[in-house]
Protein backbone atom coordinates (compact mmCIF):
# COMPACT_ATOMS: atom_id res chain seq x y z
CA UNK A 1 0.00 0.00 0.00
CA UNK A 2 1.51 3.41 -0.93
CA UNK A 3 2.33 5.60 2.00
CA UNK A 4 0.20 8.71 2.54
CA UNK A 5 2.16 11.72 3.64
CA UNK A 6 0.92 13.67 6.58
CA UNK A 7 0.28 17.34 5.76
CA UNK A 8 3.25 19.47 6.63
CA UNK A 9 2.77 21.65 9.69
CA UNK A 10 2.17 25.33 9.05
CA UNK A 11 5.30 27.40 8.82
CA UNK A 12 6.06 29.89 11.51
CA UNK A 13 4.11 33.03 10.88
CA UNK A 14 1.74 31.24 8.47
CA UNK A 15 -1.92 30.32 8.95
CA UNK A 16 -3.10 26.71 9.26
CA UNK A 17 -6.62 26.71 7.81
CA UNK A 18 -7.52 23.27 9.21
CA UNK A 19 -9.90 23.08 12.13
CA UNK A 20 -8.65 21.58 15.37
CA UNK A 21 -10.50 18.30 14.82
CA UNK A 22 -8.99 17.85 11.35
CA UNK A 23 -12.31 18.61 9.61
CA UNK A 24 -13.23 21.31 7.12
CA UNK A 25 -11.22 24.53 7.16
CA UNK A 26 -12.54 27.30 9.36
CA UNK A 27 -13.85 30.38 7.53
CA UNK A 28 -11.38 33.27 7.47
CA UNK A 29 -11.93 36.10 9.90
CA UNK A 30 -13.87 39.03 8.47
CA UNK A 31 -11.39 41.85 7.71
CA UNK A 32 -14.07 44.49 8.48
CA UNK A 33 -15.24 44.57 12.10
CA UNK A 34 -19.01 44.32 12.34
CA UNK A 35 -20.53 46.22 15.27
CA UNK A 36 -22.93 44.31 17.52
CA UNK A 37 -26.67 44.76 17.03
CA UNK A 38 -27.12 46.89 20.16
CA UNK A 39 -24.46 49.29 18.86
CA UNK A 40 -26.25 49.60 15.50
CA UNK A 41 -29.57 50.28 17.24
CA UNK A 42 -27.96 52.95 19.42
CA UNK A 43 -26.47 54.67 16.37
CA UNK A 44 -29.85 54.63 14.62
CA UNK A 45 -31.56 56.08 17.69
CA UNK A 46 -28.97 58.87 17.88
CA UNK A 47 -29.58 59.73 14.23
CA UNK A 48 -33.34 59.75 14.77
CA UNK A 49 -32.96 62.13 17.71
CA UNK A 50 -30.80 64.33 15.47
CA UNK A 51 -33.55 64.86 12.92
CA UNK A 52 -34.60 68.46 12.91
CA UNK A 53 -31.78 69.50 15.23
CA UNK A 54 -32.69 73.11 14.48
CA UNK A 55 -36.22 74.57 14.50
CA UNK A 56 -35.22 76.43 11.33
CA UNK A 57 -34.53 73.13 9.57
CA UNK A 58 -37.94 71.77 10.57
CA UNK A 59 -39.78 74.91 9.38
CA UNK A 60 -37.84 74.84 6.12
CA UNK A 61 -38.63 71.15 5.62
CA UNK A 62 -42.41 71.52 5.98
CA UNK A 63 -42.62 74.74 3.94
CA UNK A 64 -40.45 73.34 1.12
CA UNK A 65 -42.54 70.18 0.73
CA UNK A 66 -45.72 72.30 0.56
CA UNK A 67 -44.06 74.73 -1.86
CA UNK A 68 -42.88 72.06 -4.32
CA UNK A 69 -46.17 70.15 -4.15
CA UNK A 70 -48.11 73.31 -5.07
CA UNK A 71 -45.71 74.32 -7.85
CA UNK A 72 -45.74 70.78 -9.24
CA UNK A 73 -49.51 71.24 -9.52
CA UNK A 74 -48.84 74.50 -11.42
CA UNK A 75 -50.46 76.56 -8.63
CA UNK A 76 -49.34 80.13 -7.95
CA UNK A 77 -49.87 79.66 -4.18
CA UNK A 78 -46.59 77.73 -4.09
CA UNK A 79 -44.58 80.96 -4.36
CA UNK A 80 -45.56 82.67 -1.06
CA UNK A 81 -45.16 79.35 0.78
CA UNK A 82 -41.70 79.07 -0.74
CA UNK A 83 -40.68 82.44 0.71
CA UNK A 84 -41.12 81.02 4.22
CA UNK A 85 -38.93 78.04 3.31
CA UNK A 86 -36.04 80.08 1.91
CA UNK A 87 -35.81 82.39 4.92
CA UNK A 88 -35.71 79.43 7.32
CA UNK A 89 -33.18 77.49 5.28
CA UNK A 90 -30.98 80.53 4.62
CA UNK A 91 -30.42 80.95 8.37
CA UNK A 92 -29.98 77.20 8.87
CA UNK A 93 -27.32 76.85 6.16
CA UNK A 94 -25.26 79.57 7.83
CA UNK A 95 -25.39 77.47 11.01
CA UNK A 96 -23.93 74.41 9.26
CA UNK A 97 -21.40 76.37 7.13
CA UNK A 98 -22.88 75.69 3.70
CA UNK A 99 -22.40 79.27 2.58
CA UNK A 100 -23.11 78.72 -1.12
CA UNK A 101 -26.50 77.29 -0.13
CA UNK A 102 -27.12 80.20 2.28
CA UNK A 103 -26.36 82.67 -0.52
CA UNK A 104 -28.62 80.65 -2.80
CA UNK A 105 -31.56 81.29 -0.45
CA UNK A 106 -31.14 85.06 -0.96
CA UNK A 107 -31.47 84.44 -4.69
CA UNK A 108 -34.52 82.23 -4.05
CA UNK A 109 -36.09 84.99 -1.95
CA UNK A 110 -35.77 87.55 -4.76
CA UNK A 111 -36.84 85.13 -7.49
CA UNK A 112 -39.70 83.87 -5.34
CA UNK A 113 -41.28 87.31 -5.43
CA UNK A 114 -40.40 87.68 -9.11
CA UNK A 115 -41.76 84.26 -10.02
CA UNK A 116 -44.98 84.95 -8.13
CA UNK A 117 -45.51 88.10 -10.21
CA UNK A 118 -44.34 86.46 -13.46
CA UNK A 119 -46.76 83.56 -13.21
CA UNK A 120 -49.64 85.99 -12.74
CA UNK A 121 -48.66 88.70 -15.24
CA UNK A 122 -45.64 87.49 -17.28
CA UNK A 123 -47.55 86.42 -20.38
CA UNK A 124 -48.63 88.43 -23.39
CA UNK A 125 -50.56 91.61 -22.45
CA UNK A 126 -49.79 90.96 -18.74
CA UNK A 127 -51.78 87.73 -18.82
CA UNK A 128 -50.77 84.60 -16.88
CA UNK A 129 -47.53 83.01 -18.13
CA UNK A 130 -48.13 79.70 -19.99
CA UNK A 131 -46.06 76.52 -19.57
CA UNK A 132 -43.42 76.13 -22.32
CA UNK A 133 -40.12 74.37 -23.14
CA UNK A 134 -36.46 75.43 -23.28
CA UNK A 135 -34.70 75.26 -26.66
CA UNK A 136 -31.24 73.91 -27.47
CA UNK A 137 -29.57 77.33 -27.17
CA UNK A 138 -31.21 77.80 -23.79
CA UNK A 139 -29.81 74.49 -22.54
CA UNK A 140 -26.31 75.42 -23.77
CA UNK A 141 -26.46 78.68 -21.80
CA UNK A 142 -27.81 76.87 -18.75
CA UNK A 143 -24.97 74.32 -18.69
CA UNK A 144 -22.36 77.05 -19.24
CA UNK A 145 -23.79 78.97 -16.28
CA UNK A 146 -23.53 75.91 -14.04
CA UNK A 147 -19.89 75.38 -15.05
CA UNK A 148 -18.99 79.02 -14.34
CA UNK A 149 -20.71 78.92 -10.93
CA UNK A 150 -18.92 75.69 -9.99
CA UNK A 151 -15.47 77.06 -10.84
CA UNK A 152 -15.96 80.62 -9.61
CA UNK A 153 -17.90 80.12 -6.40
CA UNK A 154 -16.03 76.92 -5.57
CA UNK A 155 -12.66 78.64 -5.81
CA UNK A 156 -13.88 81.61 -3.77
CA UNK A 157 -15.36 79.55 -0.93
CA UNK A 158 -12.36 77.18 -0.91
CA UNK A 159 -9.87 80.03 -0.72
CA UNK A 160 -11.56 82.58 1.53
CA UNK A 161 -13.95 80.75 3.86
CA UNK A 162 -14.18 77.64 6.02
CA UNK A 163 -16.90 76.23 3.74
CA UNK A 164 -17.51 72.50 3.75
CA UNK A 165 -17.39 70.81 0.31
CA UNK A 166 -17.03 74.16 -1.54
CA UNK A 167 -16.99 72.82 -5.11
CA UNK A 168 -19.81 70.27 -4.71
CA UNK A 169 -21.89 72.84 -2.87
CA UNK A 170 -21.20 75.49 -5.53
CA UNK A 171 -22.02 73.14 -8.42
CA UNK A 172 -25.39 72.27 -6.90
CA UNK A 173 -26.05 75.91 -6.00
CA UNK A 174 -25.33 76.95 -9.59
CA UNK A 175 -27.60 74.23 -10.97
CA UNK A 176 -30.31 75.32 -8.53
CA UNK A 177 -30.09 78.91 -9.81
CA UNK A 178 -30.65 77.69 -13.36
CA UNK A 179 -33.52 75.41 -12.32
CA UNK A 180 -35.16 78.25 -10.37
CA UNK A 181 -34.99 80.61 -13.37
CA UNK A 182 -36.60 77.93 -15.54
CA UNK A 183 -39.29 77.43 -12.88
CA UNK A 184 -39.95 81.19 -12.77
CA UNK A 185 -40.41 81.21 -16.54
CA UNK A 186 -42.70 78.16 -16.32
CA UNK A 187 -40.38 75.96 -18.39
CA UNK A 188 -41.13 72.23 -18.23
CA UNK A 189 -37.36 71.60 -18.30
CA UNK A 190 -36.94 72.82 -14.73
CA UNK A 191 -38.27 69.51 -13.37
CA UNK A 192 -35.70 67.02 -14.77
CA UNK A 193 -32.96 69.41 -13.65
CA UNK A 194 -34.45 69.57 -10.13
CA UNK A 195 -34.59 65.76 -10.03
CA UNK A 196 -30.82 65.55 -10.66
CA UNK A 197 -30.11 68.30 -8.11
CA UNK A 198 -32.30 66.70 -5.42
CA UNK A 199 -30.64 63.30 -5.84
CA UNK A 200 -27.13 64.79 -5.49
CA UNK A 201 -28.01 66.96 -2.49
CA UNK A 202 -28.94 63.92 -0.36
CA UNK A 203 -25.34 62.70 0.28
CA UNK A 204 -24.10 66.29 0.73
CA UNK A 205 -26.53 66.98 3.58
CA UNK A 206 -25.89 63.60 5.17
CA UNK A 207 -22.18 64.47 5.13
CA UNK A 208 -22.92 67.75 6.92
CA UNK A 209 -25.00 66.11 9.64
CA UNK A 210 -28.38 67.39 8.40
CA UNK A 211 -30.41 64.16 8.03
CA UNK A 212 -33.79 65.91 7.97
CA UNK A 213 -32.74 68.08 5.04
CA UNK A 214 -31.28 65.01 3.31
CA UNK A 215 -34.65 63.32 3.78
CA UNK A 216 -36.34 66.44 2.38
CA UNK A 217 -34.38 66.24 -0.86
CA UNK A 218 -35.16 62.54 -1.16
CA UNK A 219 -38.88 63.40 -0.81
CA UNK A 220 -38.55 66.14 -3.44
CA UNK A 221 -37.43 63.66 -6.11
CA UNK A 222 -40.87 62.04 -6.61
CA UNK A 223 -42.55 65.46 -6.27
CA UNK A 224 -40.36 66.82 -9.08
CA UNK A 225 -41.16 63.76 -11.17
CA UNK A 226 -44.86 64.45 -10.55
CA UNK A 227 -44.37 68.06 -11.66
CA UNK A 228 -42.55 66.99 -14.83
CA UNK A 229 -45.41 64.66 -15.79
CA UNK A 230 -48.16 67.14 -14.86
CA UNK A 231 -46.64 70.13 -16.66
CA UNK A 232 -46.29 68.19 -19.90
CA UNK A 233 -50.05 67.65 -19.82
CA UNK A 234 -50.82 71.39 -19.55
CA UNK A 235 -48.03 72.68 -21.80
CA UNK A 236 -49.08 75.85 -23.63
CA UNK A 237 -51.52 76.90 -20.91
CA UNK A 238 -51.43 78.38 -17.41
CA UNK A 239 -54.04 75.96 -16.09
CA UNK A 240 -53.46 74.11 -12.79
CA UNK A 241 -52.20 70.58 -13.43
Amino acid sequence: TPLVKEPAPAKAGGVDSRSEDGGLPSPPACPIPVPPLDSLLTTFADQARGLGRSPLELIGFVATVANVWLLARNRVAGWPVGLVAVVAYGLFFVEIKLYADALLQVFFLVTGVWGWYDWLHGGAHRAALPVSRLGGRGWALALAGIAVATAGLGAFFAGFTDAARPFADSALAGASVVAQILLMRRKVDNWPLWIAIDVLYVPLYLDRGAPLTALLYAVLVPLAAMGWRAWRRVEGTAAPA
